[in-house]
């Protein structure tokens, strides 16, 4: 997608979720990804050609603001113009939401996992290059999930707020002060090897995620632009 479909001209209309909808359609979302990651399986296609979810938490912090003190009419537009960044680099296919407290989710269908890097990097680079954000010194952070993370792939679909939270920590994990950063989180090469099944794997891995990093059960795609 080129620069042109970066301004806010040339962004089309396209349905929007929120956190209310999100605990009807990521169920459903998550579910789809586990049935197809099995009839892959059984059809042996090859884990690259493979296709995933993304779930992508864009992070918008401001500086020195607190949630509750800060002005909600100043929070409304930074808001509003992130998700119209967002919107921007997104496929037709792709569901912007807002989940609230300066927070966005992007649902993703059908990813080439090694590639899932691009969406962030549309993201980060439109954040980058947004007049708005730069003047204002405000943080855009990334955190996103390539899904399925291991096999057997059988998350609770109702826990999905799991997920979010697991990307959060990855979008908060840089402590650089960059003003746009991004990680994600994709399944590692012993993962087939060692068959940790997904509803064992990802509640630990929100609070010890480096453990399954050292044992390559999981990896990191790091994304980072320059603003």
């Amino acid at each position: 997608m080129g620069d042109d479909h970066m301004t806010n001209a040339g962004i089309a209309k396209r349905p929007e979720a929120d956190a209310d909808f999100c605990d009807i359609l990521l169920p459903y979302e998550i579910r789809l990804a586990q049935r197809r990651t099995m009839s892959e399986q059984s059809y042996d296609i090859p884990e690259l050609a493979r296709s995933s979810l993304g779930l992508y938490l864009i992070r918008v912090e401001p500086p020195g603001w607190d949630d509750e003190a800060s002005d909600h009419g100043v929070r409304d537009i930074i808001d509003n113009h992130v998700r119209e960044l967002m919107k921007s680099a997104l496929r037709d296919s792709d569901i912007p939401c807002f989940l609230g407290r300066r927070e966005h989710l992007a649902i993703a269908r059908d990813l080439d996992a090694d590639h899932a890097y691009v969406v962030a990097q549309r993201m980060l680079g439109a954040a980058a290059r947004s007049d708005f954000l730069n003047a204002a010194n405000i943080r855009v952070l990334i955190g996103y999930i390539v899904y399925p993370l291991s096999t057997p792939p059988n998350f609770p679909m109702e826990d999905w707020r799991t997920l979010v939270k697991l990307a959060r920590n990855l979008a908060t994990r840089d402590q650089s002060g960059a003003r746009t950063a991004g990680f994600g989180l994709l399944s590692g090469p012993e993962a087939s090897k060692v068959g940790m099944p997904e509803a064992e794997l990802i509640p630990v891995a929100v609070d010890s995620l480096d453990q399954f990093l050292d044992a390559e059960l999981l990896k990191i795609q790091r994304i980072q632009v320059m603003g």
